[in-house]
């Protein structure tokens, strides 16, 4: 269905005109109060409102907005009220936020910002469209009561306040430089999902336990390599990435002792390249960390690795 035709903005009562646009293969409905500024505002509505109750609210705020000379666009987003499709939770109408935006955008061409009014979860799933759409049109948010605390957006916190945190601090580049935080491998992990067609939120596992493999892998209980592992574990078993690690017995392993007695048996069996690498041939030093790692059954710390590999290494280099 098209987007019904708007009249030129006014500020009364009798300018508002219903809206259909669609979202996701949905048609959602919404009211419109058109009006001259650039500045407009779309108000993203909680949880199933009475239209006597709340929905009244949004109802005189529009039109107070309207009467000040901005543009509002007020909608039901999937499931809810008059709109098509399944309801859903907060944390997964960003496509309908995304949607309602680009509406009042279309029918009041003059907007170039756009405020984002929410109440309770609505306000919440303003602030997680801002997260993941860093939408440059929107200027400002409006937040009355958003909730806090659900699995999602307590596990979105964590991964988006923790690891800002950490990477800010000088230890988790080292760590990152040294191969004990591993990008590429975690990368892998999430193109699981993009390959099963699934996002976080509707993922076998849940974003809490996304999170919680993310800081094993961060703290250097496991490896970049193990991640893709145990991710692939939690997909089959629905069980937490601790769990996992535990019962298969993954935590890797920086002990000294046992990673140099590993390389010395490397280097033993392969003398041959040992003599390669001391005339030069500085790309073995790939073979024999991949030697190390198969010896330890990928159970050793690769930064760990790495460095006494590189140290040996340098000891039999002439003089």
């Amino acid at each position: 269905m098209n987007v019904a035709a708007l009249p030129e903005p006014g500020t009364t009562a009798s300018a508002e005109r219903p809206i259909v646009f669609a979202c996701a293969g949905a048609q959602l409905v919404g009211i419109c109060s058109p009006a001259p500024a650039d500045l407009g505002v779309v108000v993203v509505v909680g949880g199933p409102q009475y239209r006597g109750g709340s929905h009244r609210q949004f109802v005189l705020l529009a039109r107070q907005l309207a009467a000040a000379g901005f543009p509002v666009l007020r909608f039901d987003v999937r499931g809810m009220g008059d709109s098509e499709g399944e309801q859903r939770g907060f944390e997964s109408i960003t496509p309908d936020i995304a949607a309602a935006i680009d509406t009042l955008c279309a029918q009041q061409p003059q907007v170039r910002r756009v405020v984002l009014w929410g109440l309770c979860d609505g306000a919440s799933a303003a602030l997680l469209y801002l997260q993941e759409r860093q939408d440059a049109r929107i200027c400002g948010v409006a937040l009355a009561n958003p909730w806090v605390r659900s699995p999602v957006s307590q596990a979105r916190a964590q991964v988006k306040h923790y690891y800002t945190r950490r990477l800010r601090e000088p230890a988790f580049w080292r760590k990152l430089v040294s191969g004990a935080v591993s990008p590429r491998a975690l990368g892998e992990l999430f193109g699981a999902l993009n390959r099963m067609g699934r996002t976080l939120e509707d993922s076998p596992i849940d974003p809490a336990r996304a999170a919680g493999l993310l800081k094993l892998v961060e703290e250097g209980v496991i490896s970049g390599s193990m991640a893709k592992q145990v991710f692939e574990a939690m997909l089959e078993t629905g069980e937490s990435a601790s769990a996992i690690v535990e019962a298969r017995g993954l935590r890797q392993t920086s002990d000294t002792s046992a990673i140099d007695a590993a390389i010395v048996t490397i280097l033993d069996a392969n003398a041959d390249k040992v003599v390669q690498y001391r005339s030069g041939k500085e790309a073995l030093f790939g073979f024999f960390v991949g030697q190390t790692m198969k010896a330890m059954n990928g159970k050793a710390n690769p930064g760990v690795v790495n460095a006494r590999l590189k140290a040996m290494l340098m000891a039999l280099l002439p003089q």
